[in-house]
């Protein structure tokens, strides 16, 4: 029988366009971040897919939300499908839902742990979760993260690195909350209604186009 938490996270696997091995920054601790989220559960969907004809079913899977960085290689935003977060059973938080055209820079994990965690790609879903969690403010911080946590233990994340990670962003993560609420507060949107044509489109470029973002 195949736990529910391998599903989930195979089902949300993250894929990357547009992305050029020679793209300015490259090597930046962002850019290894996604693209080993990109590997890592692309991986890990096709053993899904293996088990699941193993058993004799049938599985029906889409290829999953697409992040795609800007040119800059801070800001990224979701395509094709929304990243979905279903909680467990017995847990009592609504389910999360990041639409297409949400726009992250990944910030609500403090960047100075990004270089020093192992396998960065297992914890890509519950990052992107949270970005969204912290910029609609819909919930209190201290939900969205715990969600973090256990979008991170759905994954599959080491223990260790779960508890590193919740523990920075319940000492470190308010002011990044702060900073969202005020650039919502002067109008600053992440939800995007048209995308870049072109992957050398940075954020700052972009964001100053007409009629670009969902009302």
């Amino acid at each position: 029988m195949i736990e529910r938490r391998t599903i989930l996270a195979a089902t949300s696997s993250f894929f990357l366009a547009n992305c050029a091995p020679d793209a300015p920054n490259a090597d930046s601790q962002k850019a290894r971040f996604i693209k080993e989220a990109m590997q890592e559960s692309q991986q890990r969907l096709e053993l899904a897919e293996a088990q699941w004809r193993a058993l004799g079913a049938l599985l029906h899977m889409s290829s999953g939300p697409t992040i795609v960085p800007f040119s800059d290689w801070d800001y990224y935003y979701t395509r094709d499908a929304p990243i979905v977060w279903v909680p467990n059973k017995g847990q009592v938080y609504q389910s999360v839902s990041v639409p297409i055209g949400f726009i992250s820079d990944l910030a609500s994990v403090p960047r100075v742990f990004w270089s020093i965690l192992p396998r960065q790609g297992r914890y890509a879903y519950a990052a992107m979760i949270h970005d969204y969690l912290y910029w609609e403010q819909g919930r209190p911080r201290e939900e969205a993260d715990t969600i973090f946590k256990i979008a991170m233990e759905d994954s599959q994340v080491d223990g260790a690195v779960v508890e590193t990670l919740y523990r920075a962003v319940s000492i470190f993560g308010e002011s990044a909350w702060k900073h969202n609420t005020k650039l919502k507060a002067a109008g600053e949107k992440r939800i995007m209604k048209r995308f870049p044509p072109r992957g050398d489109i940075g954020w700052d470029d972009w964001r100053k186009q007409k009629d670009i973002f969902a009302d």
